[in-house]
């Protein structure tokens, strides 16, 4: 799965899941066997991604040893992914008030976790940089800097640094999925999909393999293999959100919309959050865009919004179907509602970081929407133009067939400037 949301979670479950490596026979601190049992299950359960289960077995180590400072962080953590934030305010305050009783590479680790949930950057370059001074070849301290590259949008290092990660552990199947994202990131197909292969020959009896290797496949605009693949996935573990709404992405690239709305519809059921819930909620509009039921996208559109007036994507999503409808009037006002938003930086959709950086290119794009929606084709190819350098795949893939679109409408068609690229 490779959303932004989705990665920022994903990465950071990553990060502490080297530390059931062993020092003393126990890395984390526990007075219980039984605890600890329980905690490294609750992990494995987290690198599968079957987090509702990793939950549970966080909980029963609690429940083991209520002393237990990185059962409570990891559990604090899942509660946040779940929207369950009274309970991770409670367990956040249980660890952080049992870190006189870890060791320091654990104290560490458990600030990090909430210094990352928290979106507290301040903290989490201290941490970083005491990480890195007091335990520089720890196979964790190797891990959090990798990703912190990947996370800076700084690929090659990420990709050395999970190169070196797999020499440390060869059988740390993670760093095979990672580097399958990121060689798709960096172009080198053939290489993602060779380290995603990898990744499922390691994880043979995991769901997730199956799911990212469909993705890149999906992307690829491969369609069959990348349904194969997400069918495969599902029949190793049922009711994954992700890997329903891929399903759910995939029809609706075959134009099976019936299929593709049912899985969106289930995927919105089973989301752990409400920044799932939405991102399916917009992929329900796009059903009803894509096979010509303008009037439904946009009443759809409009509910969302109103369940969530303050999250920007659904307010995105609403003013680029104005736009294509060529209603300008209401697709101003909602370009203005997006800058508002932005501005606030209130925002946690996954398409839509709160820095000034990431967001531009969104208003740039309804911008161009607009522009088409006025017969303004130049000023629209110029900003799709502006965006294609501001994104990373796969939101290319989608901007170059506007710029398409644009370019044809213009009455011209320069191939040379349209991007080839999957």
């Amino acid at each position: 799965m490779y959303r932004r949301v989705v990665l920022a979670v994903f990465v950071l479950l990553v990060a502490v899941s080297a530390i059931y490596a062993l020092m003393d026979k126990k890395k984390v601190t526990t007075s219980s066997d039984e605890a600890y049992r329980a905690y490294l299950s609750g992990e494995e359960l987290s690198n599968k991604l079957y987090r509702k289960e990793a939950l549970q077995e966080f909980e029963k180590a609690i429940r083991l040893d209520p002393k237990f400072a990185m059962a409570y962080a990891m559990a604090a953590r899942l509660y946040y992914t779940f929207d369950r934030m009274d309970e991770y305010k409670q367990a956040k305050g249980k660890a952080l008030s049992l870190l006189d009783n870890v060791k320091d590479l654990e104290r560490i680790q458990i600030q990090l976790i909430f210094a990352e949930a928290d979106g507290d950057k301040d903290a989490q370059e201290k941490l970083y940089s005491e990480l890195l001074e007091e335990f520089p070849d720890e196979f964790e301290t190797h891990l959090y800097l990798t990703n912190r590259h990947w996370m800076r949008g700084e690929l090659d290092e990420a990709i050395q640094g999970f190169h070196e990660l797999i020499e440390m552990d060869p059988d740390y199947a993670l760093a095979y999925n990672s580097l399958g994202y990121l060689y798709y990131r960096t172009g080198e197909f053939d290489k993602a999909l060779e380290y995603l292969n990898k990744y499922a020959e390691i994880a043979r009896d995991q769901a997730n393999p199956q799911d990212s290797r469909g993705e890149i496949l999906l992307y690829l605009g491969r369609y069959d293999e990348a349904l194969d693949a997400f069918r495969r996935a599902d029949s190793i573990k049922q009711d994954l959100y992700f890997v329903i709404g891929h399903l759910g992405d995939t029809y609706l690239q075959k134009r099976m919309f019936r299929d593709a709305m049912g899985a969106f519809m289930k995927a919105r059921e089973l989301a752990p959050n409400d920044k799932a819930r939405i991102d399916y909620e917009l992929k329900m509009s796009d059903v009803y865009r894509r096979s010509d039921r303008y009037d439904e996208a946009i009443a759809s559109l409009k509910e969302t919004v109103e369940r969530y007036p303050e999250e920007v994507a659904p307010h995105v999503y609403l003013c680029s179907n104005y736009a294509q409808q060529g209603m300008v009037e209401d697709a101003l006002v909602e370009l203005g509602i997006v800058k508002g938003l932005l501005t606030k930086g209130g925002s946690s959709w996954a398409g839509a970081d709160s820095s000034s950086e990431s967001t531009s290119w969104w208003v740039l794009y309804l911008e161009g929407r607009i522009a088409v929606a006025r017969g303004e084709y130049p000023t629209a190819i110029d900003l799709y133009k502006k965006v294609l350098t501001m994104v990373e795949r796969p939101t290319p893939l989608w901007i170059n067939d506007l710029l398409a679109g644009a370019y044809i409408d213009a009455g011209f068609v320069p191939a040379h400037e349209i991007l080839d690229a999957p």
